[in-house]
Order: structure tokens, then sequence, then C-alpha cells
């Protein structure tokens, strides 16, 4: 774009006379500044699902770790993520959930250990001071307990 300037100075007897001068270009025109926004969004919203995703999973919200495969089966828990097979056996299990818990207990039957929705087979929730029953299948790969007590197969 060029914009028109009349000259100031006049030389013997001289008309003024116009001048063209280009007008600077800024750095980013909207398109770049678009693009630019577009792209810090994307990467911010990227890095807070990944936080989400991982302040959510089932294994990083308990204090008790996955519980290291190579020890001998059991046939109780308490809480923590358990692998099936490795871990604990698949049967039907029950628990008391301790009436001094202001938490409901929550489970899991998972179909792996990423902590994605996708991999939750079943999900329950049981109230303080109640009994609670998982069954839990030979095709899951693991079990997820919190706040739910000792968990005892029966079947």
């Amino acid at each position: 774009m060029f914009v028109f300037q009349r000259s100031t100075t006049h030389h013997q007897g001289m008309k003024p006379r116009l001048s063209y001068l280009r007008k600077p270009r800024p750095c980013f025109n909207d398109v770049g500044v678009l693009i630019l926004a577009t792209v810090v969004l994307g990467v911010v919203v990227a890095c807070c699902a990944g936080l989400l995703s991982a302040a959510f999973s089932p294994a990083s919200r308990h204090a008790a770790p996955v519980t290291p495969t190579g020890t001998q089966i059991k046939t109780s828990m308490g809480d923590g993520t358990f692998l099936i097979g490795a871990d604990i056996e698949p049967g039907q299990y029950k628990t008391t959930v301790p009436p001094e818990t202001d938490l409901a207990c929550m489970w899991h039957r998972l179909r792996g250990t990423g902590g994605t929705r996708a991999e939750k087979i079943e999900t329950g929730f049981e109230r303080p001071g109640a009994d609670a029953f998982v069954t839990i299948q030979p095709g899951d790969k693991a079990f997820d307990s919190l706040d739910c007590g000792t968990w005892t197969k029966v079947g």
C-alpha cells in the first residue's frame, strides 16, 4: 500500500510535490497471528490432557503401587492395582467397606493398565459399611480398588 505525502520544502519557486512512501508492513498479518494462536492453544491442550489423564489414572491415585509380578498369587487384597494371573486369581471376591471411611469404595475391572477409560470393563461403587462383590474374569488384565477394605476370594 502506498501513502501520498506532500513535501514541505519549497525550492526557489517550485511548487510542492507529492512523494510516494511505502507504508511499513507488520511482522504478522491476521492469518499468521491466528495460526500461531492455534498452534500454541493445541500445545497447551495436549499438555493438559496428558497431565489430566495421568492424574486420574487408577495407578497414580494410590499410595500402593502395582503389586510386583513373580510373587505368590494372593486370594485377598487391599487398595491398589493387581494383575490377574500374576498377583491375584480370577474369581468372585467380597469385601465389607470400612464404616469409618468418609468416601465410597470404588473398584474397576480393567483390560489394561494404561489408565484410559477404554480400559475399564466394569466400575463399582459401594457406600461405607456395605458389602461389595465383584467377579474377576480370566480375561481381565487387572483389578483396581480404592477405599474398599480387604477383598477376600469367596468363589
